[in-house]
């Protein structure tokens, strides 16, 4: 009879651990006002959030505040995560944040507890690490192959927030880990345009080339008459051919700023064939040319402002940089020429709170505050 009680109850911390480590990483990423508020809604639910984020937080080492905490009940720890940085440092475990300090326990009590918060704070760490695990394989991992048909480009974001759009009779291989981005495209055109993780750098295998991404927006050609790379954005660097450390998990940014294996570099507009004797004469090309491939059209049904804008970056050289969470994160749906960007930048700027700024290589979507400045945010 107790039995599935006992599971239940075990399912349930499960959670709870799994959802405060979540909650922990996503603290750390300058959260928007709105996963703030999801965020001390979460806390305030349940005494056990409060001491599973305490068990996260502890574990991470920060235990700078804790000192200054050691008083503060459930609420008022509460209401400073909601005053302060919502990346609380808890100092107690699951019962002495429940319990109110006015209460003296005796000192064979304070004994019990002692022994008893040692206990939970074990078993809590190793309910974290398993959360944090399980949080870390399912954003980290992806072993995939991707292809298109013969009747349409294929759009793909990616776990780590790259979007790439994979063109007729097209395919790539995806394989992520915790240390490194490889993709291999085995055939046909590719256009990414690479997420931000500089923890992992983006390598891309294309024939006897790897192509280290340096943030930026590039397309590659794989045919049988040789293989094309173009840059529509930022900086690509052309690597020797795939080594065998490349494979396993010591890939490391320092490896590969050092630039040891670098044959060429390539900025927004240049475009270079690549083969098997080696790299060609880098030279500048018309991207409408290079991108021709891609639909003429831009359609899109309930997509974010930020997935759309960066479906327009992959024609133009000036990227459209959306930077505020809120626009980027608004819902549209329309139909626009994938080569009158201006048309779209037209329509974000008749959008509230909206003001666009020109410069010399991208385009600034910024928010508004009520004073009628520029507000600055994130893309």
């Amino acid at each position: 009879m107790n039995k599935p009680r006992h599971f239940e109850a075990a399912g349930n911390t499960r959670r709870i651990t799994e959802q405060a480590a979540t909650w922990y990483l996503e603290q750390q990423d300058e959260p928007s006002e709105r996963q703030r508020a999801a965020f001390l809604a979460w806390l305030r639910a349940s005494p056990a959030h409060v001491a599973e984020y305490l068990a996260i937080a502890q574990m991470h080492g920060d235990l700078k505040a804790a000192s200054s905490l050691q008083a503060d009940t459930t609420d008022a720890l509460v209401e400073r995560a909601r005053r302060e940085n919502p990346v609380v440092l808890f100092p107690k475990v699951a019962a002495d944040v429940a319990c109110d300090r006015a209460v003296a326990p005796t000192r064979a009590r304070r004994f019990g507890r002692k022994l008893a918060g040692a206990i939970a704070a074990v078993a809590l760490l190793l309910l974290a690490l398993l959360g944090i695990a399980r949080w870390n394989l399912a954003r980290q991992v992806e072993d995939q192959n991707y292809a298109a048909g013969a009747d349409a480009v294929k759009a793909v974001k990616l776990s780590d927030g790259t979007l790439v759009q994979i063109g007729r009779n097209s395919s790539i291989d995806v394989h992520f880990d915790a240390h490194c981005r490889r993709i291999q495209v085995l055939r046909g055109h590719a256009l990414f345009d690479v997420g931000k993780d500089p923890a992992r750098p983006m390598l891309v295998s294309v024939g006897d080339h790897v192509l280290q991404d340096i943030g930026t927006v590039f397309d590659v050609n794989r045919d049988t008459g040789g293989d094309t790379l173009t840059v529509i954005s930022g900086r690509v660097r052309i690597l020797n051919a795939w080594r065998p450390s490349m494979d396993k998990q010591d890939v490391r940014v320092a490896d590969l700023a050092t630039g040891q294996d670098a044959l060429a570099d390539l900025v927004s507009g240049q475009q270079v064939e690549l083969s098997a004797s080696g790299v060609g004469a880098i030279h500048s090309v018309q991207i409408a040319q290079a991108t021709a491939w891609l639909p003429e059209d831009i359609r899109f049904h309930r997509e974010t402002v930020g997935d759309v804008a960066r479906r327009f970056n992959a024609y133009t050289t000036r990227p459209l940089v959306i930077e505020d969470e809120r626009i980027a994160s608004m819902r549209i749906s329309g139909v626009f020429h994938a080569n009158n960007p201006h048309a779209f930048i037209a329509y974000l700027a008749t959008l509230p709170d909206v003001r666009i700024e020109q410069e010399g290589d991208r385009v600034r979507v910024v928010a508004l505050s009520s004073h009628g400045t520029a507000k600055a945010g994130r893309l």
